[in-house]
Parts: C-alpha cells; structure tokens; sequence
C-alpha cells in the first residue's frame, strides 16, 4: 500500500473521528439544554401548586368544629413548614355557642405536619364577639391551646363599654378577653328602647 494512500486512510479515519466527537458534543449540549428546561419546569411548578386561591382550614376535635380559618389566597414556603396568608379570618366556636370572628390583613402560619402551631397575625386584627369589637395592631394564636396574645395597644367597644389597654391574653373558644397593663375602663349607661303600645 503506497503512502499516499496510507495517508488518505487515516485522513479520512480522522475526519470520521472528529464529525463523531462533534455530534456526541452536540447531543450532549442539546440534552444538557433540555435538562436545564426539565429543571425550570420542576423548579416552577411546586411553587405554582403551592398558592392557592380561597384558602380554607378547618379544625375539628372530637367531631366538632373548634375554628375554621379563611383567606384571600395562601401561599406555602418551599419546605411547606409556613403558610402566608392575605385576607385572614378565623371563626372560633365558643363553647356557649357563640362565634368568635378574627380578621386580619396578613398572617403566617407554622406548621408541624398537618397541624397549625402558630399563627402570627398583622396588619390591624378586629375580632368580634356578642357585641363587643376589639382592635389591635397585631397578635399571636396558639390554637392547640386556644390562646391568642397580643402586645400592642388593645382597644375594646361595645354594649356601653370601651376599654384601653396594653397587652392581652385571650382564649377564644372560652371568650374570655384580659388586658394587661394600663387598663382604662369607660362606661355609658344604655338606653333601653321603648316601645309604644298601639291600641286597636
């Protein structure tokens, strides 16, 4: 075999060499490219399920419902360990019956699987219950222990009353409301509403 014609084999066998190293190159990079575009789509949609509209908890004990919590829409934390909530409110069955309505702007929530183990709410909380609202920058609720604490400024109205304090601890369910410190307590008598007899 001539050396020219040596030389024309191994240029070719080259030539094949290099076409084959720069396809599996290209293979490489377009499967690294798609890889790359699987990792955005898995990176965004947990963060898409993660937000929901109308959100809704509810907290049953024995077959009875203790609280129930609403928002505007929820969003979890990627660990799933906290839940940010716009538009909160929380209905607590009292235990005489009655319904005891918290509302609040902003809420986070920390979770322990599937329970609530904190709730810290802000923004402006009124919470409602048989005729008295009460206002307060921001609280805190435990609902394992039916306890909501509250340090700011704490204002009470209703039934003849309004009320000042600082600082509070609350047990929903029991309704039972204590303020603190600098308590200041204002009364007014209320007028009972007459009725006129009408005579046929």
């Amino acid at each position: 075999m001539s050396p020219r014609r040596i030389a024309n084999i191994l240029a070719a066998a080259g030539l094949a060499a290099l076409v084959t190293v720069v396809v599996v190159a290209m293979r490489a990079i377009g499967h690294r490219s798609s890889d790359r575009a699987l990792q955005k789509i898995l990176i965004t949609l947990p963060s898409s399920l993660l937000h929901a509209n109308d959100f809704r908890w509810t907290q049953v004990k024995n077959g009875q419902k203790q609280w129930e919590l609403t928002a505007l829409e929820g969003s979890y934390s990627q660990d799933r360990g906290r839940l940010f909530l716009r538009g909160a409110v929380l209905h607590a069955s009292g235990e005489d019956g009655h319904e005891v309505v918290l509302r609040a702007p902003q809420a986070v929530l920390e979770l322990v699987g599937n329970q609530i183990a904190r709730a810290d709410m802000s923004g402006g909380l009124t919470i409602n219950y048989s005729g008295f609202e009460l206002d307060t920058p921001s609280a805190v609720f435990f609902p394992d222990q039916d306890r909501l604490r509250a340090a700011g400024a704490v204002h009470v109205r209703g039934q003849g009353i309004t009320a000042d304090g600082v600082g509070m601890e609350a047990h929903l369910r029991g309704r039972l409301f204590t303020l603190e410190h600098s308590v200041t307590t204002e009364m007014t008598p209320v007028k009972p509403t007459t009725t006129a007899a009408k005579t046929l």
